[in-house]
């Protein structure tokens, strides 16, 4: 069983094994055949294959693109790292998940999460794009040598931007970690432009959609919104449009925020239980690949593959960064509750 592993993880990493027998199977299903393998250890209900083709296809992103790989990482520890003895993750692991406009690389959606190996629960906090925040020091010497001129103050979607692919989530992240007091452990950065691939490759999602429904036309970003009000069930492109849409929202961002916040939830949910994942894991696993940059490596992929088994959204705890919106020098920003804010950090970080 390991020795037919090593084939398959040989042929991701584009190198070549030598077999006693011929090969039944071609590279392009190597995805199918490391989700048989770890299935095969211990079969299970449909519900927890497909949390682990969740975590799988984050390893797989990381044997195809190198994303968190690092070049000392040899194929002999890769190999290892998923055929050995399962590890045990930390009780508590925090990471962020941002959602970029690929054109001009501002966070459109920002959500930062704690998950709890003892209690099997996902906490949540949405981060409203104008939240505002001024660079650390370093940062600030960073951007000057750039040649970029430092506003006073920025809105924490800007971040990104302002560093560019090399800075932009390590600006970020270290922004995060200031806010609530806490490590980032890992970080999924998604192109908002394949977020709708993504979800087209299993089928669309079931959402409840605000009763007055979603209504935009935008020529010049090419954004067109046009949802009814109801529980339906969303194809890549209108939730693209749910996700990005603020327009008549009472509270505009804030509410967006919220329905974002909700949609994330529900993705993740049936997510864990469509058998359409199943039917159509190519296409997932490619979208995913493509659109998807991480630092959860192929070590990390193992800790997490038997923690999924019961996980649902009832295990969701989730809240909005608490604030108030304020203008600041003839400009919008969210001005961040401190004691509020300390409050969520203590009940999902600690």
């Amino acid at each position: 069983m390991k020795s037919y592993g090593s084939c398959l993880l040989a042929f991701a990493l584009n190198r070549r094994c030598i077999s006693l027998g011929p090969l039944a199977f071609g590279e392009s299903s190597v995805s199918k055949r490391v989700k048989n393998i770890l299935r095969f250890k211990k079969p299970r209900l449909w519900v927890s294959i497909a949390g682990t083709i969740i975590v799988v296809i984050i390893g797989i992103m990381c044997l195809t693109n190198g994303s968190g790989i690092g070049e000392s990482q040899t194929f002999q520890e890769l190999n290892n790292s998923i055929f050995s003895e399962t590890p045990i993750p930390d009780d508590r692991t925090n990471f962020m998940i941002v959602g970029i406009d690929d054109e001009a690389l501002f966070a459109d959606t920002i959500i930062v999460g704690s998950y709890v190996n003892s209690k099997n629960e996902l906490n949540l906090i949405s981060i409203p794009r104008y939240t505002c925040i001024s660079f650390t020091d370093e940062q600030k010497e960073i951007i000057k040598g750039m040649g970029k001129n430092i506003p006073k103050l920025i809105k924490i979607n800007a971040i990104n931007a302002y560093g560019e692919s090399k800075y932009g989530i390590k600006f970020l992240k270290e922004q995060i970690e200031v806010l609530f007091g806490v490590d980032i452990n890992y970080y999924f950065k998604i192109n908002m432009k394949g977020f709708k691939n993504i979800v087209n490759s299993i089928g669309g999602i079931y959402f409840e959609v605000p009763k007055q429904g979603m209504y935009y036309s935008d020529p010049i970003q090419n954004l067109y919104i046009n949802i009814n009000g109801g529980y339906q069930l969303l194809d890549g492109s209108k939730a693209e449009g749910l996700i990005r849409f603020r327009k008549d929202y009472p509270n505009q961002d804030l509410q967006r925020t919220e329905v974002s916040r909700e949609f994330i939830k529900e993705f993740i949910n049936q997510l864990l239980q469509k058998d359409s994942v199943k039917n159509n894991l190519n296409d997932f696993i490619v979208n995913c690949i493509k659109y998807i940059e991480t630092d959860f490596t192929v070590s990390d992929v193992t800790k997490y593959i038997s923690q999924i088994d019961d996980f649902g959204i009832k295990n969701f705890n989730s809240e909005i960064l608490p604030g108030n919106y304020k203008v600041i020098d003839e400009r919008l920003y969210y001005i961040y509750d401190i004691s509020e804010t300390k409050k969520i950090t203590d009940k999902f970080f600690h």
